[in-house]
């Protein structure tokens, strides 16, 4: 793919031409992502290149704020120029800062992503199930006294529309009752 900055060359554009050449690239990973049946390789060699944009804009930006030619921060300077997430914006430099590949990096990424949405769907099934239920029994319970209470919460449980809840949320809740009954098992 062809680069529309040079690198570290004598003719080096204007900070004001690197910022519309990131942002422009940011608009070609969005029409990229829009056309993902064409895969993702595209769409990661875009934000690979505006990973090295960023690096570049950050090293002069950072030098602007040193010759006292910009009065803000890096994080200010991005929210100014930059039509993208802070976020975002460092998962592209990321991408091409540190010890690992590009690709390993996009791997990482995509790793973290998918472990963050399981710990949030665990999250959001646990707290459905509590407030369907009135909360989790009281660790103090032991005996029949437990066993009351578990049965007044699953017959709660049982009166809640499972048309409700999405089916990771249902996987959840049973792998959770699973869990409870095997903690029963054990303590019996």
């Amino acid at each position: 793919m062809r680069s529309t900055t040079p690198r570290r060359g004598t003719n080096q554009p204007t900070i004001t031409q690197l910022t519309d050449d990131i942002n422009a690239k940011f608009r070609e990973i969005d029409v990229s992502q829009q056309k993902a049946d064409q895969g993702l390789l595209e769409v990661h060699d875009k934000r690979i290149e505006a990973g090295h944009m960023l690096h570049d804009a950050r090293e002069r930006v950072t030098a602007m704020i040193a010759n006292g030619e910009y009065d803000g921060t890096w994080n200010k300077w991005c929210a100014e120029k930059i039509d993208r997430s802070r976020t975002d914006i460092y998962r592209c430099l990321k991408l091409v800062e540190g010890h690992n590949s590009p690709t390993e990096a996009l791997t990482r990424e995509r790793t973290e992503a998918r472990e963050s949405m399981r710990a949030t769907r665990a999250r959001q099934a646990t707290e459905a199930t509590q407030r369907a239920i009135g909360g989790e029994p009281d660790p103090g319970l032991t005996g029949i006294r437990l066993a009351r209470t578990l049965k007044e919460q699953i017959a709660k449980f049982a009166a809640i529309r499972w048309e409700t809840i999405s089916r990771n949320q249902r996987r959840e809740i049973a792998n959770m009752l699973e869990d409870l009954i095997a903690q029963i098992a054990e303590g019996a």
